[in-house]
């Protein structure tokens, strides 16, 4: 079991409040902090309430990885990348987004109904720029509300983008 630290609890508190107020928010938090570790806890808070979480990360690599440290805090996880048995009835879905670029599958079974997710965007300063992603979260402003797409967490150590017209702030 993960013992959180008390950085981490304060940080789930200041998100869940900013989701009050807004659909979508990033956490920055610099590289060895803990974001994944962050990003379980909050997923364990939200499985509780009966929300389902969707985990997107940029590389196939960091899907293990991420399984890992969300076992470590008690959650059991599907997986949707290549190589990999599909479990749909987990709560949690850690997906990599280079299996969703592929285009060859569908995923459709990922939508949950009435209740839309809690989706978590890794790196998301990469993540986004995916065309899947852009589909899945338009750029601001945009009509979409929180029955529409769900609430969205995007993690990473890095907000900035080298391209000047491209900016975190649009999504």
């Amino acid at each position: 079991m993960l013992k959180p630290r008390d950085y981490q609890l304060e940080n789930i508190k200041e998100v869940l409040e900013k989701l009050q107020l807004h659909q979508r928010c990033m956490y920055y938090a610099p590289t060895g902090a803990g974001k994944t570790t962050f990003a379980a806890l909050l997923a364990k808070e939200a499985v509780k309430y009966g929300r389902q979480i969707r985990f997107y990360v940029h590389r196939d690599k960091l899907v293990n990885q991420t399984v890992n440290t969300f076992r470590k805090v008690g959650l059991k996880c599907g997986i949707v990348a290549g190589g990999y048995k599909y479990h749909r009835g987990c709560p949690v879905q850690v997906i990599s987004v280079q299996t969703l670029s592929s285009g060859h599958r569908d995923f459709t079974w990922l939508e949950t109904g009435d209740r839309k997710p809690l989706s978590m965007v890794d790196e998301c300063h990469i993540t986004q720029y995916y065309d899947v992603m852009q589909e899945l979260f338009p750029m601001l402003p945009n009509e979409r509300t929180a029955e529409d797409e769900g609430f969205v967490i995007g993690l990473t150590g890095t907000p900035w983008r080298l391209k000047r017209d491209e900016s975190m702030g649009q999504f």
